[in-house]
């Protein structure tokens, strides 16, 4: 009994079991220690107070080497795999406390934290949107959406930061929040090009102003110089209407 304590106990053992673990999933998936362990952040989130909790995952794909990785856990009893009625099969973790006491998974979380934070963001947001019959007007505007894609790492090679809908996030976003987030995105794209055409056609009207006031004060609107005063200033503004 003395020699557990000195071990750790019960969190000592299931840390020694996770490292046990990892190596083999290292070893049968080829992947790196720090590959698997960012595959097994996705089983990772946080409630409304910051604190981490697990959630499911669907598990990857045949051709996917994480497959390989993660079914290691499976088979040592440190995730748990269920199957659904359509026969999708889904991972969590076993012992919450391997999310906190397991020092590599924590510290790969720890990297993470923020983007685990925004992803929850994201789903809720994504949540109302669907309650509201997806709505237009719950979507983001372009500013916020970019912020968010930059910190899920979702954009595309481009200094423009623009959306990659082929681009996995480094934490898993359900569904729902995938959906809310191209939304988002289409939406953006078409609002950017009105925006450029408005800054166009704004600048168009300060330059023409510009050189209206320069004119009018040269007295440069000879075709009209024998009338009124009042009537070259409307002749000079409607000059400056066909311009803009």
């Amino acid at each position: 009994m003395s020699r557990y304590r000195d071990l750790g106990g019960v969190h000592g053992a299931l840390t020694r079991h996770a490292d046990v673990a990892l190596a083999e999933a290292v070893g049968v998936s080829g992947l790196t220690g720090p590959e698997v362990l960012a595959g097994l952040t996705r089983l990772i989130t946080v409630d409304g107070t910051g604190r981490r909790t697990r959630r499911r995952i669907m598990l990857p794909g045949p051709a996917e080497p994480l497959r390989g990785a993660l079914q290691v856990f499976v088979n040592d009893r440190l995730l748990l795999s269920d199957t659904d009625d359509d026969g999708q099969v889904w991972l969590s973790v076993v012992h919450e406390a391997l999310l906190t006491e397991w020092g590599p998974l924590e510290a790969a979380t720890t990297e993470i934290i923020t983007a685990l934070r925004t992803a929850r963001v994201v789903e809720q947001a994504a949540t109302e949107w669907t309650s509201a019959q997806r709505a237009e007007h719950y979507l983001w505007d372009d500013k916020w959406l970019t912020e968010t894609l930059v910190t899920l790492r979702m954009t595309g090679d481009d200094n423009n930061h623009n959306h990659n809908p082929a681009a996995s996030p480094i934490v898993a976003l359900d569904d729902q929040a995938r959906a809310f987030l191209d939304a988002t995105a289409r939406r953006a794209s078409t609002v950017r090009p009105m925006r450029g055409l408005q800054r166009l056609r704004s600048a168009r009207v300060i330059s023409a102003g510009y050189t209206f006031i320069q004119n009018l004060r040269g007295g440069h609107y000879e075709l009209a110089a024998d009338l009124h005063p009042n009537p070259r200033i409307s002749v000079a503004f409607t000059e400056l209407a066909v311009t803009i």
